[in-house]
């Protein structure tokens, strides 16, 4: 199977299956329900030790949001994505820098599986700075951070402010 390349021009040919099968791309607040469902597990399991009613079942209710969020999250901002690389417009732009994110769930998981927040700028076709972010896995980062100097960004045509680095696009979690 051969890989996907993704042009400068738009409409771009982008399955919406690409948006969800082996992204590096990670949602913001799929990581913060997968959080809260983690801190739910514990609450279940300390409130069926501990024979306490009240918190397990605040655990079962915080376990159902934190799947909820979880899953409306990456469904959302996949098919955000997923317009976005169809229909964005094509721009340069350039990596600023790589911000741990902290969480409990990715704890024990080694570098390469934790979650980053990667920060980059570009300029708009009418000569505004932007400054986007994305949360990516570490590895993602280490492939796109190889060529510094510029990296393709597809913006939102009525929203400058919503981008998406196009590289990541077609990269598929190599761990």
């Amino acid at each position: 199977m051969s890989e996907l390349k993704l042009g400068k021009q738009s409409p771009r040919v982008y399955p919406w299956i690409e948006a969800f099968r082996g992204r590096v791309w990670r949602s913001p607040w799929a990581l913060y329900g997968r959080e809260l469902s983690l801190f739910a597990i514990l609450s279940i399991l300390y409130g069926f030790l501990l024979d306490e009613g009240l918190l397990w079942e605040l655990g079962l209710i915080f376990l159902l949001v934190g799947i909820t969020i979880t899953g409306l999250a990456t469904l959302l901002s996949n098919l955000k994505r997923l317009r976005l690389v169809r229909e964005g417009l094509w721009v340069e732009g350039q990596l600023d820098d790589l911000v741990n994110m902290r969480l409990w769930h990715e704890f024990l998981r080694g570098k390469a599986h934790r979650s980053f927040k990667v920060k980059y700028h570009y300029q708009t076709p009418n000569g505004e700075q932007q400054q986007g972010e994305m949360v990516l896995c570490r590895c993602a980062y280490d492939r796109l951070a190889k060529n510094r100097e510029q990296v393709p960004v597809v913006i939102d045509p009525n929203n400058h402010q919503s981008s998406l680095l196009l590289r990541v696009a077609v990269m598929k979690i190599p761990h």
